[in-house]
């Protein structure tokens, strides 16, 4: 009898271990990237040109459904209320944030988006899926400030970075959210090290363009012949995930600069 209870109770301790799991890990990611956005505000602004946090909840709603939406919620709260708002600004703006994904992956699911991105087709849905869905969390976020007397001026500026950003979020994370998997990770020490080298070398190279390349052409033709190159390497030996770990660095740097008259 004892056994019996312990091979019926097993199954459920295990999806319920592995449903906490995401629970904590969406919250984490979705924190943590959130505050790194935070540090590069647009301008004046209170909102970010680059925010991933929204890639990372559209990735985890098409991975794990619906489970993850108390997750985001809670994720958004806790940011927004470290970020100086009220609980209750918080919990509206919070909301929206998590409609916004809600509706994004939701149109990527009924489209038969290919996560692999093998077509422009998919580029195509992911683009357009993005644009429609952050138009929630932008138009939701900023009026929630505006009745909360946090926004006044330029409305129309903080809602376009707002809605720019976390459209640009989510076409930078989605691919990496979705084509992460631990059997994907396994990878030599050899491999590790080369990878590390070269996104040294990466960083190093696009910063010196950025910040002391004056003229945008200059940045631009510099770019093309030293950061695309790098691109390709990582995408052809380490496939989307690769890719997407220098889009994304690449992303940080120029977000970064423009946010200090640089770039």
């Amino acid at each position: 009898l004892i056994s019996a209870v312990i091979n019926m109770l097993t199954p459920y301790n295990s999806i319920h271990n592995s449903s906490i799991a995401k629970f904590v890990v969406i919250v984490l990611a979705y924190f943590i990237t959130a505050k790194f956005g935070l540090m590069v505000p647009y301008k004046d602004s209170v909102a970010t040109m680059m925010w991933l946090p929204t890639g990372i909840a559209v990735g985890a709603i098409m991975r794990w459904g619906n489970i993850s939406l108390p997750a985001i919620y809670l994720a958004v709260v806790m940011v927004e209320y470290s970020a100086g708002l009220s609980i209750l600004t918080s919990l509206a703006i919070a909301i929206t944030n998590t409609a916004g994904p809600y509706l994004t992956a939701y149109l990527l699911k009924i489209s038969r988006f290919n996560h692999s991105l093998l077509k422009q087709k998919d580029i195509g849905l992911m683009i357009g899926a993005a644009l429609i869905g952050m138009l929630i969390s932008a138009t939701g976020g900023v009026f929630t400030l505006y009745y909360s007397g946090l926004v006044s001026d330029d409305m129309a500026i903080v809602w376009f970075v707002w809605w720019l950003g976390d459209a640009v979020g989510v076409l930078l994370a989605l691919p990496l959210a979705l084509n992460i998997y631990k059997q994907k990770l396994h990878i030599n020490a050899h491999q590790i090290y080369q990878l590390l080298t070269w996104l040294a070398v990466f960083v190093l190279c696009e910063s010196v363009i950025t910040v002391y390349m004056t003229g945008l052409n200059k940045q631009f033709m510099l770019s093309i012949f030293l950061i695309l190159p790098i691109l390709i390497w990582a995408s052809m030996n380490f496939g989307i995930v690769g890719g997407s770990l220098v889009v994304i660095i690449l992303s940080a740097i120029a977000v970064w600069a423009t946010s200090q008259g640089f770039g």
